[in-house]
Parts: C-alpha cells; structure tokens; sequence
C-alpha cells in the first residue's frame, strides 16, 4: 500500500533553481533492515535508473588518503587504521561506543563529506540531463539510497523521499533467513536508525511491503509511472 503524507512541501535539491535544472528530480529512498529497500533500487537499477548508494558513497570516503579518513584520524587516533592504513572499523566503533559527543563528532565528519561526494555526483547527472535534452526518460530522476536518509541531513537534497516499511516481525523473518542473525543481532543493527513511526511522519510516500517481492515490484513501478 502506498500513501502520501500531508506536511510541508519538501525543501529539494532542486528548489529554487532555474528552469532547465528543475529537469532533474532527485528522491531519496530509505527503509530500516528488512524492509526491501534493497529489492526496490535493484530494480530501479534493471529499470536504467541511477541510484546513489549513501553506503558505498561511505566506503569511499574512509579510503586510505582520503580527507575524511584524516579527519577521523586526527580525531580519533592513529589506533583507528590498520597495519596497511585502511580504517579498522571496530576499533573505531569501540572509540565511539557509549559516548555521545564522539558519535557527533563521527558523523560530523563522515556525513558531511558523504554529502559534499553526493552533491558532486548530483551535479554530474544533471549535466548529463541538460546534454540529453530530455531525451532518456530515466536521466530526469536520480535516487539516492540512504539507511540515514533523515538522520544524515540528506533528505534535504530531494524533492521527493520514499520510506519502504514492513511490520517488524516480517523484518525480523527476513533478515534472520537471509543472514542468519539472532533477533538481538538485528535490533542492534536498527538502534541507531529513526523508529518507523518518526519516519514516516517525515516521508513523502510510504511503501509498505508485507508481501512478495512481485506486489513491491508493482507498487514501485506504479509510483515510476506517476512520476510522469
């Protein structure tokens, strides 16, 4: 089932831009563990349309000499790196476990910088978009796939964001089938997320997928065609 949510009109990366820019419409997709978010920009992918992974966006910016892995450096300490100079993960997740100011500090510099990387490759696709004088349809709308999309700021950079949600016990199924988590696994996994209740007061459209993969499929390209 899809809705529509009744607030403000969204402030998009688009706003207030001049014409020809307002060809390209960005939307940004989020969801928590389990609720398909990954099927639908699969197949937003099969369908020719560009999706930007806010994760691997994050992967980029902690690689070795990369500013934001620096910063973390420099914030952090040099124990935060492996012995080849890549980011040791848990080390840091321990540096910032508990403490709530280091975890502003942490997403001060990764959020920033992954956002600052987003805008750039946003700015690329809409050249392509004024190059291609409209003609490919899928060029005139960007996804941006975002696990923290509202947490992170980014929703502030689409004109439109979709919320993918399941009830949590099928979540739970889910991911516990395709991973082979203990349900205390995938808790800790969400802890750090919105709860689905405050994120759907701040979605655009909501997604509900408590079914198959076949009535998501159906539900994403219905919302595709009313894109227009």
């Amino acid at each position: 089932m899809t809705s529509n949510n009744t607030g403000n009109p969204p402030i998009g990366a688009n706003a207030g831009l001049s014409a020809p820019d307002k060809q390209l419409r960005v939307i940004g997709i989020t969801g928590g563990i389990g609720s398909g978010k990954s099927t639908v920009t699969a197949h937003l992918r099969r369908r020719l349309y560009s999706v930007y992974d806010a994760d691997e966006i994050a992967r980029e910016a902690v690689r070795p000499g990369e500013p934001a892995l620096k910063e973390l450096t420099a914030a952090f300490g040099e124990d935060i790196l492996n012995a080849d100079g890549t980011l040791n993960r848990s080390a840091l997740a321990d540096k910032v476990f508990g403490d709530e100011s280091k975890v502003e500090v942490l997403n001060a510099i990764l959020h920033g910088d992954i956002a600052r990387r987003l805008d750039a490759h946003i700015d690329r696709h809409r050249a392509h978009v004024l190059k291609s004088r409209g003609k490919m349809k899928t060029l005139k709308t960007a996804f941006i796939d975002a696990p923290l999309l509202f947490e992170s700021g980014l929703a502030a950079r689409c004109d439109e964001t979709w919320l993918i949600i399941a009830d949590e016990d099928i979540r739970l199924r889910r991911v516990a089938l395709r991973d082979g988590l203990s349900e205390a696994q995938i808790r800790a996994r969400a802890a750090h997320q919105l709860s689905d209740a405050e994120k759907r007061k701040r979605a655009d459209i909501v997604i509900e997928n408590n079914g198959s993969v076949e009535e998501l499929i159906k539900q994403i390209d219905a919302r595709i065609i009313s894109q227009g």
